[in-house]
């Protein structure tokens, strides 16, 4: 496999993964908002938040690395706040 078709490889893992932990921190938005026991949708809540850290986590790994450095950057994700601002006048 040469150079160009690894890179276009690691990129679709990276965003691939990228797009794995942002579809799950969504995924949890909507579970909370469903769910009236309070204390489960604080669990959901907190796992959710757990999604978000993967994702900051996930990103800093790839900028330590001399490649990644390279490599286009996907968009941050808006703030959480931001995000569930939107959920809530979607459903408004």
């Amino acid at each position: 496999m040469g150079e160009q078709s690894s890179r276009r490889l690691l990129i679709g893992i990276l965003q691939l993964a990228y797009s794995g932990e942002l579809a799950a921190s969504y995924a949890y938005q909507g579970h909370w908002k469903s769910v009236g026991n309070p204390e489960e949708k604080d669990r959901i809540r907190a796992i959710e938040q757990e999604e978000w850290e993967h994702e900051k986590y996930f990103r800093s790994q790839v900028l330590k690395s001399a490649l990644g450095r390279r490599l286009p950057m996907w968009q941050a994700p808006p703030p959480k706040e931001n995000i569930r601002l939107s959920f809530t006048e979607a459903g408004a």
